[in-house]
């Protein structure tokens, strides 16, 4: 039996870009501000220090 997987997630278009940032909490604050992106999700492990982050870009 296979199962098809969708590898982009539904309603996220083709391009998710991973970067490892000295501190990612500040950078993803400004690409809110810059971009006028929204954070979709954090998981925070200390106040600067992020295990993980998602921002959706305005279009």
């Amino acid at each position: 039996m296979t199962s098809q997987v969708n590898p982009i997630p539904a309603g996220y278009p083709g391009v998710i870009p991973y970067l490892r940032l000295r501190d990612a909490a500040a950078a993803s604050d400004r690409y809110c501000q810059v971009f006028g992106a929204s954070e979709t999700m954090r998981v925070a492990i200390t106040a600067q220090q992020l295990g993980s982050s998602g921002q959706r870009a305005a279009v």
